[in-house]
């Protein structure tokens, strides 16, 4: 059975390395109080001061909140007394805002540099945060020096790596990043931790997860005595703003921690991680209508006796990356993993190995839809501080490039976490304290990559440029790309000739390769439906709906195509005399009546509809252009319409159902005088003559 520790699955810790050794608790004595206090006040004092004292020793992120909470009005009667400052420093430091922990810890030094024998490293943490690398550096090395050598010992790799991190930082700081890094404001963010922010391929809708409390009866986590996780949703309102964020509903969430952790391309199948008081695990649901099905607990292979977290799947859905810390295959505590979809069953989970995975923590991975590109944040290889973002491309050997530190200011000497690019490049989600703006805790943020020149959509643009020089075991690239992912998004809704919204599978199909690549259905409530597809490839997309008549479009979407987005509604005729299809995916020969093989996929859903309604009788009818003689158009439409009747009978469909009809350009539906009107005049038709 998973232990209980399971149950803290997925909050993640912000304090990075925070912790040395339990912090000292110096007693703030009344002898020491540089000013006169009164009778009233010191009562008032003397509570604020008990309670701080209360919440401080119970070292945990939630209670040292209030810790500082009590400090700071302990502050208002008596200031520059050593043991407060130290104390609500460390407050500070544990919980937020981080930043402001230097003042306190540098008048406590001040005051009595020797009130605890680890203000020097907590002194240190608190300028590694304020991005004073260089006397950050000289008080890890005060500290350090002040140890014993047995002690010494113990903490030497864990201060080598801060003051690495501060050499990290004094390079990185030194790029020049074009971009505008923006706080997503109060309707989303909340005074305690809002962190991984998922959305659809649309991104109309995104999910993300709180520690913040719903109501006054909300339940603290026993392990950090932080609210436990919900998840949260906001909407694009028609302002193209993100609208007022809310609590999502049972199944979602429950009385326990409940993460959002990753969603499909189309918004339609959330993943979570949901823990109860024993233990917690990754779960999948799929969207009906408005409502959430119960989430359904993933495979062994993704649900072990260890810690669990992030996940991702490739495009294609056949590769999942996650992390784990399995101490029997884990390089670090925390590494990344995947495994592999052989149509069957999901392969032994593999771990990325040295160039991507170190001997610390890393998190959040996220797979963009190229398939190519990694995104993950690390508190190894250069990071400046807690996790950093870095990125990784796959290379033509299958092996993943070494990580590139994305630079600052997307990243800081705080936790940087589940960054996630929009499909189109200019734009990215993640989590971050970042000095400019902070609501509390971990906050989501906007980055815009500001693009100077012309965005040439031929051409994957330069989204951010940095110049630095190298480091030791670190990886800064001159030029770092966010590249726009080359898709084409078609998005739209399925309805009825009558108007009603209809739920229908949906089937994309590759002509190239004639396998299905995507799967999916349009909501049973909006209809909606998104579909992505990459480039160079012809697709087939087909719609089906019990009690209508099938629905089929062709996307030829060529290799240079660059990001797009098609709206496609689609409307379903029902089964009844005169509904009529168009076969989009059935082509000839050019100037022949030869049909293509790759007609066969298209016809294929007729004949599954005619053997679904066995009492249907069709008409196959063939269609020109006006191009050319009239009388050879008819006769070549005739034809056309008489093979793909022939193919029918010689999959078992009855003779008496079909007939087959020759139009000519008599019945064009566009104008024929451009070329795009002329291709959708010559099709052939699917009419429904008997019921």
């Amino acid at each position: 059975m998973k232990t209980i520790l399971k149950f803290i699955l997925f909050s993640f810790s912000l304090i990075g390395f925070l912790s040395v050794n339990a912090q000292y608790s110096p007693k703030i004595k009344k002898k020491d109080y540089k000013i006169q206090v009164s009778q009233e006040d010191l009562k008032e004092l003397s509570k604020e001061l008990r309670k701080g004292n209360m919440n401080y020793n119970q070292m945990k992120p939630g209670t040292y909140l209030k810790a500082s909470k009590h400090f700071l009005n302990a502050y208002k009667f008596i200031q520059d007394n050593a043991a407060l400052d130290y104390k609500l420093g460390i407050s500070l430091l544990y919980s937020s805002p981080k930043k402001e922990a230097l003042d306190y810890l540098i008048s406590a030094y001040e005051n009595n540099q020797y009130i605890t024998k680890d203000l020097n490293y907590y002194l240190a943490r608190a300028y590694h945060f304020n991005w004073n690398f260089d006397k950050a550096d000289y008080h890890y090395d005060e500290y350090f020096n002040s140890l014993k050598k047995s002690q010494q010992k113990k903490q030497i790799h864990k201060i080598e790596h801060l003051k690495k991190q501060c050499a990290n930082g004094k390079i990185l700081v030194k790029k020049d990043t074009n971009v505008i890094i923006t706080n997503l404001g109060p309707l989303i963010n909340s005074e305690y931790d809002d962190y991984n922010p998922i959305f659809s391929a649309d991104e109309s809708e995104m999910y993300f997860t709180s520690r913040r409390p719903t109501d006054e009866k909300s339940r603290r986590n026993e392990t950090d005595n932080r609210f436990y996780e919900d998840v949260y949703v906001t909407f694009v309102n028609n302002e193209e703003k993100w609208s007022d964020a809310y609590r999502v509903d049972e199944p979602i969430n429950s009385e326990y921690n409940d993460a959002a952790i990753s969603i499909s391309m189309d918004g339609q199948e959330l993943y979570l991680y949901k823990g109860n008081k024993d233990f917690g695990a990754l779960y999948k649901t799929s969207l009906k209508g408005d409502k959430w099905k119960t989430p359904a607990q993933l495979s062994s292979r993704f649900n072990s006796e260890y810690h669990e977290t992030s996940l991702a799947y490739s495009f294609d859905g056949k590769i999942m990356f996650f992390v784990s810390d399995n101490p029997n295959k884990s390089i670090g505590r925390k590494d990344i993993y995947s495994s592999s979809f052989n149509g069957k069953k999901w392969s032994k989970p593999e771990n990325l190995g040295p160039v991507i995975n170190t001997q610390f923590d890393e998190e959040c991975v996220y797979l963009a839809p190229d398939n190519k590109t990694l995104y993950f944040s690390s508190k190894g290889h250069n990071s400046m501080g807690g996790y950093d973002v870095f990125k990784s491309d796959l290379q033509g050997n299958g092996i993943w490039s070494p990580p590139v530190n994305i630079g600052v200011p997307v990243n800081t000497p705080y936790d940087d976490m589940f960054f996630k690019p929009t499909l189109n490049g200019r734009f990215a989600y993640y989590s971050s304290i970042n000095d400019s703006v902070n609501h509390g805790g971990s906050d989501l943020y906007e980055i815009f990559f500001f693009i100077p020149k012309p965005l040439i959509q031929s051409n994957e643009d330069n989204l951010i440029a940095s110049q630095a020089n190298p480091v030791q075991e670190a990886m800064i690239e001159k030029t770092l790309e966010i590249k726009t992912i080359r898709l084409t998004i078609v998005e739209g809704i399925v309805s009825s000739s009558t108007g009603e919204n209809v739920e229908a599978k949906i089937e994309v199909t590759s002509l190239n390769t004639n396998t299905i690549v995507s799967e999916l259905s349009s909501n049973s409530k909006t209809g909606k439906y998104i579909v992505t597809l990459l480039p160079g490839n012809n697709y087939s997309m087909n719609v089906k709906a019990s009690g209508y008549l099938f629905h089929s479009e062709n996307f030829n979407i060529p290799a240079t195509a660059q990001y797009q987005k098609i709206k496609k509604d689609i409307e379903l005729q029902k089964v009844a005399i005169g509904a009529k299809v168009v076969l989009k995916n059935v082509f000839f020969d050019t100037g022949k009546a030869t049909l293509s093989p790759k007609s066969f996929d298209e016809l294929e859903k007729l004949i599954s509809f005619m053997n679904e309604n066995p009492t249907v009788k069709i008409e196959i009818g063939g269609h020109s252009d006006n191009i050319g003689n009239y009388n050879s158009n008819l006769k070549l439409s005739k034809q056309r319409a008489q093979a793909v009747v022939e193919h029918l009978l010689q999959k078992a469909i009855s003779p008496d159902r079909l007939e087959s009809k020759g139009y000519s350009s008599s019945e064009s539906i566009a104008d024929n005088k451009t070329e795009e009107g002329r291709q959708k005049n010559r099709r052939v038709e699917a009419r429904i003559t008997g019921y």
